[in-house]
């Protein structure tokens, strides 16, 4: 038996090698591991005899390949029946503990579904606590469980944090002291060797001197830095007492990982790896500083912002630097107050000590300078802060000058006497600077001193009459860009304060949309991205007619003009977004077909921004076909459709997606091609599990409707798929929307279930109808099974009623499955009494 299992398992081991599919094809491979599945069954492996299977070695093969293909359940099932075979033995010998390491291997893949799949499977009864318990902490594969569960609790995914949530409190675990440690790095004893034979050796080392726990929070794959820092920033607010050694723990790590990893060449000198900067791994030290930084209490707000300043801050890496960076000045606004007579020296000195060339450190103590500002008492030391913070906006970075900006807010009421001059001086800067760093800057820091001065003082300074000015200013780009740049800034940093004066600029901005120069074009277009994100709904509501209305005028600037702000407002907040882009991509479409090739540009370039903000990963690899069904609809239709079906849909479905999806589904359902509608209800049956109801529902009114002609189809199949997808609307629904689609769509199924008019009407509408039951659960089908029995019983109704209810009979089991089994004594008499029925 033991040789037969392992023959088969070597035809689904098979898949590794190149030719494997020209010794073993997909079927033969499946058969394999449905035989395996039924094989590894307590009726055939008894006792203990498990135990005697390669298990590692089997688990490893098995969830590798489910990994490769999710609709493998087959090597699932056999996975999880292999883990209750060896639970039941309630053995821990090696062969088990192999087994339980390489399926916790999976629980950080980046497929969740995969994730979820893992932690399923190591939900055998007690297994891992019996592991814990026995073996205890000292051994390397109880510590690796804590870890692993523990963050997979903290998994950005709700799903794969629930099922280990459960995990978790299934096996009663508890976060002990040295999950914080084993999750920041694995540290090795020494550098990393500069040759093969030592890097060998030295693996090997650190191996046996126990090293070989997860390096969670430095772990090369981004899902699991996230996850990890959540679960770090969970662990300390239980275990605050274990912040100092964590943060020793950390910066040691960080200085071994800033170190540049030296190429590798074998015996003759031929380079066998080189350079290695590991700098995803460094910046998992950063963004799980940032979290830590608001649990961080005074007494270690010191060794926090040491691991940042100076080093941290000088750090090759810019998502590193800024992350490091934005964990001290989180800290020194929270425990500024208290240390500075410690901080301020410190960073003083270090900022006099720092070399010229070093850009970065100096830039990044002046922001950190600028942060404890707030908390000094002498007015002429904030002001000698200030001075550096505005000679820090010339920095052509950025992330740099929005955090001088977010420093000279606070600090306003302190110098509030000079605070006019200064916007003053920065206003020359803005429009009059001979580099766009230099105007970027100035513009930041006005939006940084307006906010601290408050947005009545836009009056004061008459900032608004200025921008409006340059922006008219024919003669200057300069000026025009200038104007731009300022109002992109003021809307991203006063945010929804500002939405008033949006409305009076808008005219303007519409303007600049069509401006001879380049630059003022590419500035036109931040703004408009800007002033769309900084928009709550009340905005959009009153934005979007005005464009909508400018979009239909004479003139092609402004319909041009129009379109491009349009298509700026997929950069809305998520909210805005699921309310406008219903909107929005109708009316684009319509100028595609507008006789100025110029406006069609526009239309096609605004359909091109809203692609861009699309987040599911699936979309974006066929967002080239969705563009091209949209744009040519007459011809691309059937292929963006096909493009979609073809596609396994893992993560939810936004509303920019829906967006570029829904108008190519719409459209095919009013083909005339029998094929485009099927895949069109097929596509609807897999995506809807998979949307937010409130990103679906302004598709409904044109969606449902389509599904119900394509339920009376005369080609069974399209009947088949329409009332799937109809079932999984109504189930999938939540709320209202569910409520409102039930008492649109059963009453109309009712009404087609006894049509005179066509067996074909009366089939669609009992297939459609039992599908919207399953949908609505079995309490339904409770609900109305009566009625179906006493209209296929009845001999006072037509011979239609009696024939369209009986046809469900025929679909009921076929949705209900066993939960139909109860029923059928009282349906088989129905049945043999309508075989004698006088009506054929």
């Amino acid at each position: 038996m033991f040789s037969l299992l392992n023959e088969r398992a070597f035809v689904v081991d098979s898949g590794d090698d190149d030719d494997a599919d020209a010794i073993f094809g997909d079927s033969t491979r499946n058969d394999a591991l449905q035989l395996l599945q039924c094989a590894i069954h307590k009726k055939f492996l008894r006792d203990k005899d498990v135990l005697n299977l390669p298990m590692e070695h089997y688990a490893s093969m098995l969830f590798e390949y489910f990994s490769q293909d999710s609709g493998a359940t087959n090597a699932f099932k056999a996975t999880q029946q292999l883990f209750r075979l060896a639970n039941d033995t309630n053995d821990i010998g090696e062969r088990v503990i192999g087994m339980v390491r390489e399926i916790l291997a999976y629980v950080g893949h980046e497929n969740h579904s995969v994730r979820i799949a893992a932690l399923e499977i190591l939900g055998a009864p007690q297994l891992l606590m019996r592991i814990v318990v026995e073996l205890g902490l000292e051994a390397s594969i109880s510590r690796e469980i804590l870890v692993r569960v523990y963050v997979a609790k903290h998994d950005p995914i709700e799903q794969v944090a629930t099922v280990a949530e459960t995990l978790w409190h299934q096996n009663h675990m508890q976060a002990k002291t040295i999950i914080g440690s084993m999750l920041v790095a694995r540290l090795f004893p020494f550098r990393l060797a500069t040759n093969c034979k030592l890097k060998m050796n030295m693996s090997n080392a650190s191996k046996s001197q126990g090293f070989d726990f997860p390096d969670e929070c430095v772990s090369p794959s981004p899902l699991v830095r996230q996850s990890a820092a959540q679960a770090m920033s969970s662990f300390i607010e239980e275990h605050p007492d274990q912040m100092k050694p964590t943060l020793t723990k950390f910066d040691a790590t960080y200085k071994d990982l800033v170190l540049i990893r030296e190429p590798i060449y074998d015996d003759v000198g031929r380079l066998q790896r080189e350079a290695i900067d590991e700098s995803d791994r460094r910046s998992g030290i950063g963004y799980t500083l940032v979290l830590l930084s608001s649990l961080c209490q005074q007494e270690d707000a010191e060794q926090l912002i040491s691991i940042v300043a100076p080093e941290g801050l000088s750090d090759r890496h810019p998502e590193c630097r800024n992350e490091l960076r934005n964990a001290a000045v989180e800290t020194i606004r929270r425990h500024g107050a208290a240390c500075m007579n410690v901080l301020l020296p410190s960073l003083e000195k270090m900022s006099d000590e720092t070399p010229a060339t070093d850009d970065n450190r100096r830039q990044g103590l002046v922001v950190l300078l600028g942060t404890l500002a707030q908390y000094i008492d002498s007015t002429e030391k904030v002001k000698s802060i200030v001075a550096r913070l505005v000679e820090a906006l010339s920095t052509p970075s950025q992330t740099v000058q929005e955090s001088v900006s977010r420093c000279l807010a606070p600090l306003v009421p302190k110098i509030r006497q000079d605070a006019k001059d200064l916007v003053s001086k920065l206003q020359w800067t803005l429009f009059e600077a001979e580099t766009y760093g230099e105007r970027r800057g100035a513009a930041y820091g006005i939006a940084g001193l307006m906010k601290g001065m408050g947005i009545i003082a836009l009056r004061d300074v008459d900032l608004l009459a200025s921008i409006q000015k340059n922006m008219e200013d024919k003669k200057s780009p300069k000026h025009r860009e200038g104007g731009l740049l300022a109002l992109e800034i003021l809307c991203s940093t006063i945010g929804k304060l500002f939405e008033p004066y949006i409305l009076k600029a808008l005219p303007a901005l519409l303007i600049t949309f069509g401006d001879n120069d380049a630059n003022v074009r590419q500035s036109a277009e931040d703004t408009a991205k800007a002033m769309m994100a900084a928009m709550t709904v009340y905005g959009t509501k009153l934005v979007l007619p005005l464009l909508l209305v400018a979009i239909d005028d004479d003139s092609w600037r402004t319909k041009c003009a129009a379109t491009e702000l349009l298509g700026s407002m997929a950069f809305c907040a998520p909210r805005q977004l699921s309310s406008c882009l219903p909107n929005i991509v109708p009316k684009l479409i319509e100028i595609l077909a507008d006789s100025s090739s110029k406006v069609q540009k526009s239309g096609e370039k605004a359909l091109q921004q809203i692609a861009r903000v699309v987040r599911n990963p699936e979309i974006l690899g066929v967002t080239n076909q969705l563009m091209a069904g949209l744009l040519d609809p007459a011809n691309k239709t059937s292929a963006a459709l096909q493009a979609v079906l073809n596609t396994k849909f893992i993560h939810y479905i936004d509303a920019p997606s829906l967006a570029l999806m829904m108008p190519i589904v719409r459209r095919a359902f009013e083909d005339r091609n029998s094929e485009t509608r099927r895949v069109a209800a097929q596509i609807i049956s897999n995506i809807y599990s998979l949307t937010e109801n409130k990103d679906m529902e302004p598709y409904l009114a044109h969606m449902v409707p389509g599904l119900q002609r394509s339920l009376l189809d005369p080609v069974p199949e399209i009947r088949a798929v329409s009332a799937r997808a109809l079932g999984a609307v109504v189930s999938k629904s939540g709320g209202s929307t569910s409520e409102n689609l039930r008492s649109q769509v059963i009453p109309w199924l009712k009404e087609k279930l006894v049509s005179p008019q066509s067996t074909v009407d009366r089939s669609g509408a009992a297939q459609g109808l039992c599908e919207v039951l399953a949908g609505a659960g079995t309490e339904q089908l409770e609900y109305v099974m009566p009625e179906i029995i006493h209209a296929t019983e009845s001999t006072e109704v037509s011979a239609e009623t009696r024939d369209g209810y009986i046809l469900m009979y025929i679909y009921l089991p076929m949705t209900f499955g066993d939960r139909f089994v109860p029923y059928l004594p009282q349906v088989v008499p129905p049945i043999l009494k309508a075989l004698a029925d006088e009506n054929e």
